[in-house]
């Protein structure tokens, strides 16, 4: 691959990119069998959910490394002082969930006025007072600001 332009960096990163698209599409191919299979096959319905638990596994092993990279960065900016805006205004922008993983929903520098007409369309009364707010997290239909 370095003859075509590629370093051995970005080759590693386009096989793993390959490897894991193939695994996605036999993970789409296993959910299509589970919904396809006559449910009378009691050992072939056990084998596809033996399967789907170990594609799961890789999946939530992938999204936990990534997590441990994210954390580990989040770690360095704080350690290094880095200014809130735009740098950790940014981050957190990015990975809410850094807050509490249970985040459903982030949006950031949102105008009060606007969360109110969003919340509560019959009402007509809005305040005049129209602050912008750095951060609203919607976790478990409680706005958090």
């Amino acid at each position: 691959m370095e003859s075509e332009g590629l370093g051995s960096q970005k080759a590693a990163e386009l096989i793993k990119y390959v490897k894991d698209s193939f695994q996605f599409e036999a993970f789409k191919d296993l959910a299509r069998d589970i919904d396809q299979s006559d449910f009378v096959d009691v050992p072939k319905i056990i084998d596809l959910l033996k399967e789907w638990q170990l594609i799961e596994a890789r999946e939530f092993y992938k999204l936990s490394l990534g997590r441990i990279e994210t954390i580990k960065k989040f770690e360095s900016y704080i350690d290094s002082g880095v200014k809130e805006v735009p740098t950790m205004h940014n981050f957190i922008k990015t990975f809410p969930w850094l807050l509490d993983p249970r985040i459903i929903e982030f949006k950031d520098e949102v105008r009060y006025s606007k969360i109110l007409k969003e919340k509560y369309p019959e009402e007509h009364h809005i305040p005049d007072e129209d602050k912008r707010i750095d951060f609203c997290v919607l976790h478990s239909q409680l706005i958090y600001l």
